[in-house]
């Protein structure tokens, strides 16, 4: 089987042989489960690249009023259950939107959407 790890970190040594690609840049904004440490920090370092995480540990509201501020169109192409249900497909990010995703943070919600 594939070492998802192992062909990642390879594919970071490519990018870097092959385009001359010195640091890689993720939206990657917390740790996720009991990891210790950014995956992909550790996967830069393996592969000799650097890794920038502009958004780590963000606030995400902060996050997503920004983007309805400066106007940025996000629709939402994919969702996950239980906190939405297939009407959200297709729906813009409005302050309508995200008050209702406010209301769903308490049960459990992530509004980076990183859990």
């Amino acid at each position: 089987g594939s070492d998802y790890k192992a062909d990642y970190v390879s594919g970071l040594r490519n990018l870097r042989a092959e385009h001359g690609i010195e640091t890689v840049v993720t939206g990657d904004m917390d740790l996720v489960g009991t990891m210790k440490r950014n995956w992909m920090e550790e996967c830069g370092e393996e592969a000799g690249t650097g890794v920038w995480l502009p958004l780590w540990q963000s606030d995400r509201l902060k996050n997503l009023e920004q983007i309805l501020t400066e106007g940025i169109s996000v629709v939402y192409s994919c969702v996950k259950t239980p906190h939405f249900d297939q009407s959200w497909i297709g729906r813009p990010l409005d302050r309508a939107a995200l008050a209702e995703m406010q209301a769903k943070v308490e049960g459990g919600l992530h509004l980076g959407g990183e859990k």
